[in-house]
């Protein structure tokens, strides 16, 4: 894995997005006692990974991993664990989630709102000293929401909206829900189509003549699959949802915003250079034709139609043209929308 250039994804089965996390265990050699730190560059389905997801995996932090203990071969386990830590950065933007434990000890994890995700980092085994960095026993999305400012994923707010109580009132009319900068639910009553999902999202915000509109939730049932469709999330609620639908739409102008600040800061030295269209070509050194190109309203699109942050689909995107499709032996796996 090229973590060397900040790689966040790779395709998984079928061609899904799995996202970096980092897994540091600390163990002891439980014939000879030699203590060695090892670190684990996990790869997690992206579209499933909610918060109750991580915080199953941060409590068997590299259960997965055993190693020879370097001193007298002996096989080191997970259950000679002294320390571990999970980190997680999100994609998009800046903002780390990390987890420490050990034996005995309960789960303490921290949200780090303005701090960078680093592969390179030194391991560190408790919640660090910073102010404006707090730290809980039992994380909530409300908990991570109100420090980070962003939610772990967009899709446990969608299936909230759908499952949620709704007053009459309400159900009578569209409402507009806020889940991440960029992307907002709308909730209409049933049997709306696409253009009242237009109109009551220009009523409610005017400057949105741009963004794209996805139907999530019709009649009942998931939209039809699509971007690989991972639309399974929604499939448990087919018999259990009120009568309502939802869309979701994105800002292409999110898309291109964090664009512009990922590549200000990705060790790559790439720069954009607008075309005829929307896209924008992202040209690297030393290539002289054939850039690759992003299309911030296709990458919206992709935001909308599987929920997940503008921001995050902007990395991802990235990530297919700039690494995966540079890389002969994955080419074929790569699915990307700025075709």
């Amino acid at each position: 894995m090229p973590v060397g250039i900040d790689l966040r994804f790779t395709p998984g089965r079928g061609g899904l997005p799995e996202v970096l996390a980092l897994e540091d265990v600390e163990r002891e050699c439980p014939l000879c006692g030699f203590v060695e730190t090892q670190r684990v560059f996990a790869a997690l389905p992206f579209h499933s990974l909610t918060l109750p997801a991580l915080v199953r995996r941060a409590r068997t932090t590299g259960a997965a991993h055993t190693f020879p203990c370097p001193q007298c071969d002996e096989t080191v386990r997970h259950e000679h664990t002294r320390r571990a830590a999970l980190h997680y950065g999100f994609p998009g933007e800046d903002g780390i989630l990390s987890a420490y434990s050990g034996p005995g000890v309960a789960l303490r994890w921290q949200v780090r709102p303005d701090a960078r995700f680093d592969v390179q980092a030194l391991p560190v085994w408790t919640p660090r000293d910073e102010l404006g960095s707090p730290t809980t026993d039992a994380p909530t999305e409300g908990w991570l929401t109100h420090h980070l400012r962003r939610p772990m994923s967009p899709k446990a707010l969608v299936r909230d909206l759908l499952r949620g109580p709704v007053s009459p009132a309400d159900e009578a009319h569209a409402t507009l829900h806020d889940l991440a900068a960029g992307l907002v639910a709308l909730r209409l009553p049933p049997g709306s189509t696409s253009a009242d999902a237009r109109e009551a999202l220009q009523r409610a915000r005017p400057l949105t003549a741009q963004w794209v509109i996805e139907e999530v939730f019709v009649g009942g049932q998931p939209r039809a699959g699509g971007f690989g469709a991972p639309d399974q999330w929604l499939a448990d609620l087919v018999a259990t949802a009120p009568a309502r639908d939802l869309w979701l739409a994105a800002s292409p102008g999110q898309v291109l915003e964090t664009l512009t600040r990922i590549l200000r800061v990705l060790p790559i030295g790439a720069r954009l250079q607008p075309t005829r269209t929307s896209a924008v070509e992202v040209q690297l050194p030393g290539v002289e034709e054939d850039s690759p190109v992003l299309d911030p309203t296709a990458v919206a699109r992709e935001a909308a139609a599987t929920a997940i942050t503008p921001s995050d689909a902007t990395r991802l995107e990235l990530d297919r043209l700039l690494l995966w499709q540079l890389n002969p032996d994955i080419a074929d796996e790569v699915h990307h929308v700025s075709r």
